[in-house]
């Protein structure tokens, strides 16, 4: 049975600009995740706010006022049967028990699972990182307590504005060491994003972006 937890918050910064052509959109190529908006979870305790300007800061290098936020919208996402998502930093153990082994491999709190069987309060839990062709680069598998597991995710949309003489297109090393190319796309095109944040760049421009 999976255990009630409240929805984990996440960010999305949409970040613009204005240009003779009209409004752009700052966007980056992950090295093997394909093109993607700047966007992670909330810190425990921390502000909305305050989590989509660190999320800026750190997947884009650029330091953005807060005076150049504002509030779009929410999007809910329930999982499916199968799937949840850490509510905490989690260490794999070997077996569904508190003594278990521990495997040295720590799942951050956000990441996106597959969950499998349940015994004795934890859960089997596997987690997959692909490329662009589907192709697995890691796969960690372990049991976790069922207090880690939650089923839904409160994503909170900002636009946030950049200023208009931004570069139009750099690099920066952002975790784990990836370099993300930024570059701006018009607000009118399609980016080529994962179908799920081109659903949160529908959303957003919903909400009037």
């Amino acid at each position: 049975m999976q255990v009630m937890t409240r929805p984990l918050q996440k960010v999305t910064a949409f970040i613009t600009r204005e240009t003779p052509e009209g409004r752009e959109l700052l966007v980056f190529k992950h090295p093997f995740a394909g093109v993607q908006l700047p966007a992670g979870t909330v810190e425990p305790n921390e502000p909305l706010e305050k989590a989509v300007l660190r999320e800026t800061r750190e997947e884009t290098g650029l330091v953005i006022a807060p005076a150049q936020v504002s509030k779009l919208g929410i999007v809910d996402f329930h999982f499916p049967a199968g799937e949840g998502i850490l509510l905490h930093d989690s260490m794999l153990q070997s077996a569904p028990q508190r003594d278990a082994t521990l495997m040295r491999h720590i799942l951050a709190r956000g990441l996106t699972v597959e969950v499998g069987q349940r015994f004795n309060s934890f859960t089997r839990v596997t987690y997959r990182e692909r490329d662009t062709n589907g192709k697995d680069r890691t796969c960690q598998t372990g049991w976790v307590p069922d207090s880690s597991i939650g089923s839904q995710v409160e994503r909170h949309l900002f636009h946030l504005k950049a200023a208009n003489d931004t570069p139009d297109q750099w690099s920066h090393i952002a975790d784990h060491g990836y370099i993300f190319e930024l570059y701006w796309v018009s607000l009118d095109s399609d980016p080529g994003l994962h179908p799920v944040q081109a659903d949160w760049l529908t959303a957003a421009k919903g909400y009037g972006l």
